[in-house]
């Protein structure tokens, strides 16, 4: 009975083996399978090749590091010489110890000297140069073999922001020439007024590196200057007040249409109507008649800021107390 029933167990199992066998097989051969396993192989060789890839790149890119260090320490490739080109009258011999003493000190990733032309950054001395010299506007910087050429242009002065006289009319010093930017970038000795003209801007105070803040009047300012040079009224001085006038102290000195020691303007009128009524004074109208009936009055000031009427100040001198005797008068330029 056990041995049948022994028999009848051992039986059982292998046919059930079988047929598992027989199932996995069967499951083996099914297309949905076949394509699973072949989708399995292609993504872990594609996995496998862009691991190779990446290695690859790493080690070529280690071994392209480490020539790179190599070739920057090799004398043949150091800086031999340096050449400032440019306008005559900046400081090339500066310049060019600025540059080299950049060049020497520089280091490449904190580690590798900047003195190598591979390892050289442009950028690095052309920032150095314009803050040293603020007197240069554009700076360039090209490497052929190992010299490098520096190429520096100066800015062009339109003026001079100077400081406001407190005891007196005009300006004083410190002076410091400025470009059409307003940009004050060297000194200026008040001694050149009769080329270019000194401005002043209440309250401000000027300083070198920084700019005379005049917002869109800075063109005002430059187009306002030519047109009353070109009237022959030569400004000795030009001051923006704080009540957003302009008061144009005359040259003295110049050869002028008008025997005034100061002009009056407003900024918020407009220019050509400001130039408008200075040349009906020029020309004629009332003020102007005034003018040529005595021709030996000196006026203090020509107050233009009250639109048609038209203020002035008469200057006249009393030889035996030598004090200024003043009145004020109203006219219109009709």
């Amino acid at each position: 009975m056990s041995e049948a029933r022994h028999q009848k167990r051992g039986k059982t199992i292998v046919d059930s083996v079988r047929s598992t066998a027989f199932e996995t097989a069967s499951k083996a051969l099914t297309p949905s399978r076949t394509r699973q396993l072949k989708q399995r192989r292609y993504k872990e060789r594609k996995r496998y090749k862009i691991k190779m890839l990446l290695v690859l790149i790493a080690t070529t890119g280690v071994v392209a590091f480490i020539a790179f260090l190599v070739a920057s320490r090799l004398e043949m490739f150091r800086v031999s010489n340096v050449v400032v080109v440019g306008d005559d009258r900046l400081p090339f011999e500066r310049i060019k110890s600025t540059v080299q003493k950049e060049i020497a000190e520089e280091k490449f990733l904190g580690l590798l000297p900047g003195s190598s032309v591979l390892t050289l950054d442009k950028a690095d001395v052309m920032r150095s140069v314009t803050y040293t010299y603020p007197e240069v506007e554009h700076t360039s910087v090209t490497i052929k073999g190992t010299e490098v050429t520096v190429s520096v242009s100066e800015r062009q002065a339109v003026g001079m922001w100077c400081s406001i006289d407190p005891h007196k009319k005009g300006v004083r010093t410190p002076c410091y020439y400025i470009d059409s930017t307003m940009f004050a970038f060297k000194d200026a000795p008040l001694s050149s007024r009769s080329s270019l003209t000194p401005y002043a801007r209440e309250p401000l105070k000027p300083e070198l590196r920084k700019k005379m803040v005049l917002g869109a009047r800075a063109d005002y300012l430059r187009s306002f200057d030519e047109d009353l040079r070109k009237r022959k009224i030569i400004p000795a001085s030009m001051i923006f007040r704080s009540d957003e006038s302009i008061e144009v102290i005359l040259d003295d000195r110049a050869p002028s249409p008008l025997t005034s020691s100061s002009l009056l303007f407003s900024l918020d009128e407009s220019p050509d109507l400001t130039l408008e009524r200075l040349d009906v004074l020029i020309n004629g109208g009332s003020l102007g008649n005034a003018l040529s009936d005595n021709g030996g009055v000196i006026f203090e000031y020509i107050d233009l800021r009250f639109g048609e009427k038209i203020f002035y100040k008469i200057k006249e001198n009393n030889e035996s107390t030598n004090q200024k005797a003043t009145s004020t008068h109203p006219l219109t330029t009709e």
